[in-house]
C-alpha cells in the first residue's frame, strides 16, 4: 500500500475539471490522478539531482498509474467573479475563479494506491519529489505533501465505481493515465490514419503527461493523449455541496444604482422619469450587444431572437426614483435607479449592469450626463436598500409617478380604476380590493408636469395624460408595484404607504 497526504494550507483547492471550460465554474474534486501525476513530474524537475527519465516513468506510471482511492474532508464549492476594466468605458473582461472550500484547519486529502509497493530507492525519490511539491492544481492551491506508511483512521470516501454505481451516492469522472497497452494502441491508430503526425504525437506516457493544453486544443483532441476516464463514487456523507450541480442561470432579480451628476451637470427631476428610464435601457442594450440588430440581451431589449416583443412583462423594468427631499425651485432629483426583472438577470446581464458607469446626455439636453454605480443586487423581491420592493410588504400603495391608461375609459366599464386593477394583475399582483383616484400624492409633483411619452419606441396609450391612485390589497404585497403605459420605464410606479416612501 502507498498513500500520499496533501495538506491544503489555505483550506482551498483551485482547479477546473478537465472536461469543462474555466467560465463554466465547475471545480475538479477530488484532484484527479492525471493532475496529481503532472504535479509530481513538475516537482521532480526541481530536485537538485532529477531522477533519470526511465526511473521517473516507472515510479509514476507503473507504481502510481492505477486509479487510487481518496480520503476527503467535508467540502463545498464556491466561486468569485470579477469584471476587469479594459481601458474604455463599458468594456470589461470577466475573470471567473471556482474552487473547493474544505472544512477544518489545514484539511488534508489522502490519496492511496492499495496495490502499490515501492523499493527503498523509489521511496527516497518520491519523498524528495513531495518535499519540493508546493502547489497542486493552480498556483493558488498551496499544499504540503508527504508519504504515509499507513492510512489514517478516517474511512475512504471516494473510490472507483467499477461500473457499478450504488444508488444514492454522488458520482464524478476523473482523468487518469491509460495503460501502456492502451497508449500504444491509440498511438498506432493515429499513425495509421495520418503518418505525418509522428513528430507531433507523444512518444510514451511520460511525454503525454508533459503535453501542454495549447497542443491539445491545437490538435482538437477531446482529452489529453494517454489518458482515460474513471467513474468515482462518493460515500453519502462525503457529498460535495453544489460541486457538480448545474449553475443557476439567474443570479439576481433586482439591481440598485446610485446616480450622481458630474461637475457642471445637475440631476434630472422625477418629472423626467420616463426619459431617464428610456436612456438607461438603451445604454444597457448597447453595452450587452455588438451594435447589430438583435444582439442585445433579451432582458433589456424586450424582444426575442426573431424581433417579436416578449410577452408577460418578463423583461427588465427601469425604475428611477428619489430618496431625497425636494430642493427649492428644483423639485425632487432622481438619484436612484432600480432594475427589476420577473425572471431575473443572468451573469451576462449583471456584467452589463456593472459596466454601466456613464450615461450621456439626451439630444434635447433635458437629461444631462450622469454617473451610475451598481451598489446592490439580490435574488429576492425584498431589499432593505430599496423601499420600492417593500419588505415584508404593504397593504396600501400610492402613486409616485402618473399612471397612463392604455385604453380610453368608458362609462360603466373599463374605467380608470378597472384599468389600474387589470394592469397590476398583469404584472403578477393580486387584484386590489380598492382603487381610489387622487389628485397628487403628498410631496409629489402634479401629474401634468411629468413627461408621459418615451422619446422613441411604441406602446399602447390612450391619451397624453396621467393620473394618480391609491390602491389597497387584501394582504400585504411586495413590490415593485407598477403598471400602465411606460411601466418598464418608471411610469405608473407606486410606493408603499405602510413604510417610509421614496419620492
Amino acid at each position: 500500500m502507498l498513500a500520499i497526504e496533501f495538506r491544503l494550507l489555505t483550506g482551498r483547492f483551485h482547479g477546473t475539471a478537465w472536461d469543462h471550460n474555466v467560465n463554466e465554474g465547475v471545480p475538479e474534486w477530488p484532484p484527479s490522478p492525471w493532475r496529481i501525476l503532472r504535479a509530481l513530474v513538475a516537482a521532480a524537475h526541481r530536485l537538485p539531482a532529477p531522477p533519470a527519465r526511465e526511473s521517473l516513468a516507472s515510479l509514476l506510471l507503473d507504481r502510481l498509474g492505477g486509479p487510487p482511492t481518496y480520503g476527503l474532508p467535508h467540502a463545498s464549492a464556491a466561486h468569485t467573479r470579477h469584471y476587469m476594466p479594459q481601458g474604455k468605458i463599458g468594456a470589461s473582461r470577466k475573470v471567473f475563479d471556482s474552487f473547493i472550500v474544505a472544512e477544518g484547519r489545514e484539511p488534508a486529502v489522502v490519496v492511496s494506491w492499495p496495490d502499490a509497493a515501492l523499493e527503498p530507492h523509489e521511496a527516497a525519490v518520491l519523498d524528495g519529489i513531495l518535499e519540493h511539491l508546493t502547489y497542486l492544481g493552480r498556483a493558488e492551491t498551496w499544499v504540503e505533501a508527504r508519504r504515509l506508511d499507513a492510512l489514517p483512521d478516517s474511512s475512504v470516501v471516494a473510490r472507483p465505481s467499477g461500473g457499478d454505481i450504488a444508488t444514492g451516492r454522488n458520482t464524478t469522472r476523473l482523468l487518469a493515465p491509460a495503460t501502456a497497452a492502451e497508449f500504444d494502441t491509440w498511438r498506432q491508430a493515429m499513425l495509421d490514419t495520418e503518418p505525418a503526425l509522428g513528430r507531433m504525437l507523444p512518444r510514451d506516457r511520460l511525454d503525454a503527461l508533459l503535453i501542454e493544453t495549447a497542443s491539445i486544443e491545437k490538435h482538437r483532441w477531446s482529452a489529453p493523449p494517454g489518458s482515460r476516464w474513471f467513474d468515482y463514487e462518493f460515500e453519502a456523507h462525503a457529498a460535495v455541496s453544489q460541486t457538480h450541480a448545474p449553475r443557476p442561470a439567474v443570479f439576481s432579480t433586482w439591481g440598485l444604482f446610485h446616480v450622481s451628476a458630474p461637475r457642471g451637470s445637475v440631476l434630472p427631476r422625477v418629472e423626467d422619469t420616463v426619459l431617464v428610464g428610456d436612456r438607461v435601457r438603451r445604454a444597457l442594450m448597447s453595452i450587452s450587444g455588438d451594435g447589430t440588430p438583435g444582439s442585445s440581451l433579451q432582458v433589456f431589449s424586450g424582444k426575442d431572437a426573431d424581433g417579436s416583443p416578449l410577452q408577460g412583462h418578463i423583461h427588465a423594468m427601469v425604475l428611477p426614483f428619489s430618496d431625497r427631499q425636494a430642493a427649492p425651485r428644483r423639485g425632487l432629483p432622481i438619484n436612484r435607479v432600480m432594475l427589476w426583472a420577473r425572471n431575473g438577470f443572468d451573469e451576462s446581464a449583471l456584467a452589463a449592469m456593472e459596466s454601466l458607469r456613464i450615461l450621456a446626455g439626451s439630444p434635447d439636453h433635458r437629461v444631462g450626463p450622469l454617473r451610475f454605480e451598481l451598489v446592490a443586487s439580490g435574488e429576492a423581491r425584498d431589499a432593505p436598500e430599496c423601499p420600492l420592493l417593500s419588505s415584508p410588504g404593504a397593504h396600501e400603495w400610492v402613486s409616485l409617478t402618473p399612471f397612463v391608461p392604455q385604453r380610453h375609459a368608458k362609462r360603466g366599464r373599463d374605467s380608470l380604476s378597472q384599468q389600474v386593477a387589470r394592469a397590476l394583475v398583469q404584472m403578477g399582483h393580486p387584484e386590489p380590493v380598492e382603487v381610489v383616484q387622487i389628485d397628487v400624492a403628498p410631496g409629489a409633483s402634479p401629474w401634468h408636469r411629468f413627461a408621459l411619452q418615451r422619446p422613441r419606441g411604441f406602446g399602447a396609450r390612450s391619451q397624453y395624460r396621467g393620473y394618480g391612485f391609491r390602491v389597497r390589497f387584501a394582504a400585504p404585497v411586495r413590490g415593485p408595484v407598477v403598471g400602465g403605459y411606460g411601466a418598464h420605464f418608471g411610469l405608473g410606479l407606486f410606493a408603499p404607504v405602510d413604510s417610509p416612501q421614496p419620492h
